[in-house]
C-alpha cells in the first residue's frame, strides 16, 4: 500500500538508478503495487530501493540493464499477480 491508499493502478516504470534509489522517498510507505512495474534502463545497477515492495498485481518486467547483476532488492517480494519476464 502506498501513502493516503494510493496503490498505483497504473503501474510504475523505472528507467535509472536515481528513480529506483528515491522510490521510497516519492512513495512512501508503499509496499504493493497494482498494476505492472517496469525496470528499463542501460545504468540501473541494483534495485536496493525497491526493497520496501511485498506485492506487485501487474506484471514484472526487468528489460535490457546490462550492468544489473543482482535482484536482491526484490528480496521481501511475496506474490506477483501478473508474469514475470526478465530480457537481456
Amino acid at each position: 500500500m502506498c501513502g493516503n491508499n494510493a496503490y498505483l493502478p497504473e503501474g510504475i516504470t523505472f528507467s535509472s538508478q536515481e528513480q529506483i534509489d528515491s522510490f521510497q522517498i516519492n512513495y512512501p510507505y508503499c509496499t504493493e503495487i497494482e498494476g505492472d512495474v517496469i525496470i528499463d534502463g542501460n545504468a540501473i545497477t541494483n534495485l536496493n530501493g525497491l526493497n520496501v515492495l511485498t506485492f506487485i498485481g501487474g506484471d514484472l518486467r526487468i528489460w535490457s540493464n546490462p550492468i544489473l547483476y543482482s535482484l536482491a532488492g526484490l528480496a521481501n517480494l511475496d506474490s506477483v499477480g501478473g508474469n514475470i519476464i526478465i530480457h537481456n
